[in-house]
């Protein structure tokens, strides 16, 4: 019995870390990436939104989509 329990747990444990990443879909990424971004200096902005303006689908309507 003791054995099956520890298994059981075992397993259970396996699979716990794969459950609590489904909470940093979407939005979870959005609330951190704004609340950096709002933390950063006005000189780092510029630096950061002129990298992401260079990536190809930047300003590309719904491109989380594909």
């Amino acid at each position: 019995m003791k054995t099956i329990t520890t298994l059981l747990l075992a397993l259970g444990l396996l699979f716990l870390p794969r459950f609590s990443a489904l909470a940093w879909i979407g939005a979870g990424h959005q609330v951190i990436a704004a609340e950096a971004y709002r933390q950063l200096s006005r000189d780092l902005k510029v630096k950061v939104t002129a990298l992401l303006k260079a990536h190809p689908d930047y300003g590309v309507p719904n491109w989380n989509t594909r």
